[in-house]
């Protein structure tokens, strides 16, 4: 199965008709596994669902050579 049309874990399909509505663990859980499917390295603890803790995570380009 192709990376966009697997479901993420734990997150169910959001419906047509209620766009927006997945809980904060749900958005998460669905971060955690774009993060993964992009091989990001995990972290030493579960991402957070603090809006606040999210904020500072900061994504840096790889230096190339």
């Amino acid at each position: 199965m192709h990376i966009a049309t697997a479901p993420a874990p734990g997150v169910p399909s959001m419906p047509a008709d209620q766009p927006g509505h997945l809980s904060r663990e749900q958005n998460a859980t669905l971060l955690a596994f774009i993060l993964s499917a992009n091989q990001f390295p995990a972290g030493a603890a579960e991402l957070s669902t603090d809006g606040e803790r999210l904020q500072q995570i900061r994504f840096e380009a790889a230096k190339t050579k």
